[in-house]
């Protein structure tokens, strides 16, 4: 099944738990045949941002500096809170690139990317969750600060399931940050069930995939450490192909449920890039004919 062919199927009528999975995953094949170097990328970063995760969490610079531990790890742990933090940051962006380049490919508008509006609106979000997360520390250590962190948290959490679930639509569409919300409420309607079951199996799958993991290490018993660390990296990059797989699966239900919101409207308000490609075939046209004419002057 070509992208294309993606396309027509999230257009035909709202799809199943398993449809979705079926067709999400006959996109993820599409993207790594017909744009492999996105795929290749996207995969790399993946796993890098698991792997530098993993070596912070067991770097904690207190810990270390606690028990006495030497300079070099100490220094080692600060180059991975870096690191780390920055990995974070570009992941914000990275995160709404693919979202972004998957729903527009698929519409046939890929090149329609508009960056520089992306990044603005990454960094929106990039600000607002390091402000939170500033003031969410100075609040920790008191008491007070404590119970209201934790009543904020279970808002967030209500509000977030009640309005969250098609917020795809700000990286996807045009909307600012308010609209955003507004537009993923009004799809949120009657479709919640679409984004919790598919989330709910890849998360159930997730975690067997740890427990199974983890008793794979523990009945082998690998005492070699180098073929420790490559097995390890293998489950890395598995799972990066998951989280992958895991994206494009939440792009083609955000397109499949929006399909159906906009209706009879839907050809007016997407346009599928169908103007760009006119401009495209007609610049091409044009530049063959100034060719031929000057080749026959």
């Amino acid at each position: 099944m070509s992208l294309e062919n993606v396309r027509e199927k999230l257009m035909e009528k709202k799809l199943t738990t398993l449809e979705y999975f079926g067709v999400a995953f006959e996109a993820f094949k599409g993207f790594w045949k017909e744009n492999p170097i996105m795929m290749v990328s996207m995969f790399v970063f993946m796993v890098a941002l698991i792997v530098i995760g993993i070596v912070h969490s067991e770097l904690n610079e207190e810990f270390l500096v606690y028990y006495g531990a030497n300079e070099i790890m100490i220094l080692w742990a600060k180059i991975f809170n870096v690191l780390n933090a920055v990995a974070s940051t570009v992941s914000f962006f990275v995160t709404a690139y693919f979202f972004r380049k998957v729903a527009l490919v698929i519409e046939g508008n890929g090149k329609n990317m508009k960056l520089k509006e992306l990044f603005l609106k990454t960094l929106i979000l990039s600000v607002i969750f390091f402000v939170v997360g500033i003031i969410g520390n100075k609040m920790e250590n008191s008491i007070i600060g404590s119970i209201f962190l934790i009543i904020f948290s279970i808002v967030v959490l209500c509000v977030a399931l009640w309005a969250f679930w098609y917020f795809e639509a700000y990286y996807i569409r045009n909307f600012g940050l308010m609209e955003s919300i507004d537009y993923s409420l009004e799809l949120s309607d009657g479709n919640r069930i679409r984004k919790f079951l598919p989330g709910f199996f890849i998360a159930l799958g997730v975690l067997i995939f740890i427990i199974m993991t983890r008793i794979f290490f523990n009945v082998l018993n690998i005492e070699n450490f180098a073929a420790g660390l490559i097995i390890a990296f293998v489950f890395v990059m598995i799972f990066s192909l998951l989280e992958l797989y895991s994206q494009i699966l939440n792009t083609v239900i955000f397109l499949n449920v929006e399909y159906d919101y906009l209706g009879k409207n839907l050809n007016e308000e997407l346009k599928f890039g169908s103007e760009n490609k006119s401009n495209e075939n007609n610049q091409i046209l044009n530049d063959n004919e100034n060719k031929n004419e000057a080749d026959n002057g």
